[in-house]
């Protein structure tokens, strides 16, 4: 007689007992730490925000002695005592109720079985010190919603979002096939959720948890700035509140040609970071090639769309100016030279972080996948024409129109542009980049001179991953390290490259700025 099957499998768990129960609580504690530093953060951070407001004691404590800045810090520090406050009681309870379930249920005896709590003694000491800094980004981000609102009603609205963003970022942890990767240690929330929970199963990346601790001091700074420059705009502050945001009023009763303002901003780039980290990530997974084209649709119709609604000013918001021809010179030398300083930077990165390569290689599997012709156009022109509207366009154009100093608008728009790519090693160089972009739109006052540099550089990259040969010929190209002579000599090359370029397109230190002087 035959057997049905040719052969018996037998499934056998090796992992250790300290294993399975980390796997336990590594499902379970990321929620709940992260939903725990919400629900201590929120109440408070509206009732010294707008709570202030509706009492009337904000006004008078501004009158205090004191900067608005330390006002406004000590506002943050007493928020954020609370949200670990919140995070320190239901720690308690889980170890109580841990306790009491192993010593009194039978089944976890047997399931868990006896096991070293010591060996998670590191994994909790690490997962404190990341709730700490979570905790100050949550409390930051609390307030600044808080504070754009004009009522404790108004507040429980805008926090609604935020609440589904951060429950969204910890319920990803327990999706299957989600890992904790140098792309996910850069997201905030994801980061922290898949931290806790690689802790708990006792995976220690050291490289890893570096990254994703140096990517939430980044967050939680940047939160913090943020924080301190809405509570010190009185427009912001004692304005309209969240009615400020166009989103929120009839699009018949908007007055033609507005200009967006900072919460039509944050809301714009809240609804793109969301979709380019959950929902962005998972449609280029599921679909690859014909995904990464639609996150770009994605991105280019936020910015648009909403600028529509609201009836902005669309030639002054996205700087829709003829390009001069100097200028459109200009970009063939600045692109040159960004491409050669940004060659070197990589290869120096690789060196001294070898690992980081591995954050490219997706980027080059996507180009690889679709043919030629059909990388060109999602991978060279649709970013030249999506990431020119969100960041130089609706970004960069709101900016320019609010009482920023001009450097600081060009380096927050090129510090956002790196952000939204979520990738170490393109944050580094894409920052270089957007501030040569950032300069090139001040002085060009058009968005098509960004965006025949966006087209190129993209173009540029498609070309050389389809052809190898080129690649191998040219010595620049073909080095995957460079000698400090030849560092110095392509370094050299690089920025004369650039200075031709400022010098060609200059529109008042320029060669071609004097002639036209004199013309005057």
């Amino acid at each position: 007689e035959l057997k049905k099957e040719p052969f018996e499998v037998e499934k056998k768990d090796y992992s250790s007992k300290e294993e399975t129960t980390g796997m336990l609580i590594g499902y379970i504690m990321p929620f709940m730490m992260i939903i725990s530093v919400l629900m201590g953060a929120f109440t408070v951070a509206i009732d010294v925000s707008v709570g202030e407001k509706e009492r009337g004691t904000l006004e008078t404590l501004i009158t205090l002695p004191i900067s608005n800045t330390q006002m406004m810090i000590s506002k943050f520090f007493a928020v954020s005592i609370f949200a670990l406050f919140s995070v320190t009681i239901n720690l308690c309870s889980f170890g109580l109720m841990g306790i009491y379930v192993c010593n009194s249920v039978k089944l976890a005896k047997t399931f868990v079985g006896s096991f070293k709590f010591t060996q998670f003694i590191p994994s909790i000491l690490l997962m404190i010190v990341v709730i700490i800094l979570f905790s100050m980004f949550v409390s930051a981000l609390c307030l600044c919603v808080d504070f754009t609102a004009k009522s404790v009603k108004e507040a429980n609205n805008l926090t609604t979002p935020l609440m589904l963003i951060l429950m969204t970022g910890a319920g990803m942890s327990v999706i299957p096939g989600v890992k904790l990767n140098i792309f996910y240690a850069l997201i905030p929330i994801l980061n922290v959720s898949l931290l806790i929970k690689d802790l708990f199963m006792l995976k220690f990346d050291p490289y890893i948890i570096a990254v994703v601790f140096f990517s939430t001091m980044i967050h939680t700074t940047i939160a913090i700035f943020i924080m301190t420059k809405v509570f010190s705009s009185e427009d912001i502050l004692f304005g309209e509140g969240a009615r400020s945001l166009r989103i929120f009023e009839k699009r018949v009763n908007m007055k033609e040609k507005q200009i967006p303002g900072v919460g039509d901003i944050v809301m714009v780039f809240a609804l793109m970071f969301l979709i380019s980290s959950f929902a962005g990530g998972y449609i280029i997974l599921k679909f690859g090639f014909v995904g990464y084209a639609v996150t770009q649709l994605i991105i280019f119709l936020v910015p648009v769309l909403y600028a529509w609604y609201m009836k902005a000013d669309f030639k002054n918001v996205f700087s829709l100016e003829k390009p001069g021809v100097k200028e459109m010179v200009g970009v063939l030398f600045f692109v040159s030279g960004s491409y050669i300083v940004n060659t070197l930077l990589v290869s120096g990165l690789y060196n001294i972080l070898p690992s980081i390569s591995v954050d490219n290689e997706s980027l080059s599997q996507i180009v690889g996948g679709g043919g030629f012709i059909p990388s060109l156009f999602v991978i060279g022109i649709m970013p030249a024409i999506a990431e020119e509207a969100a960041f130089r366009g609706f970004l960069y154009g709101t900016l320019k129109n609010k009482k920023i100093p001009i450097f600081a608008t060009c380096v927050i728009t090129a510090l956002v542009f790196a952000a939204y790519h979520m990738n170490l090693l393109q944050f580094i160089y894409v920052t270089v980049m957007g501030l040569i972009m950032s300069y090139m739109i001040y002085n060009s006052k058009s968005i098509f001179v960004t965006a025949f540099f966006h087209l190129i550089n993209n173009s540029f990259s498609v070309f050389l991953e389809y052809n190898k040969d080129f690649v191998q010929k040219v010595p620049f190209f073909a080095q995957d390290r460079f000698e400090l002579k030849d560092v110095f000599i392509y370094l050299t090359i690089g920025i004369v490259l650039l200075l031709m370029g400022f010098l060609i397109s200059d529109n008042k230190m320029g060669l071609f700025a004097k002639k036209k002087k004199h013309q005057n």
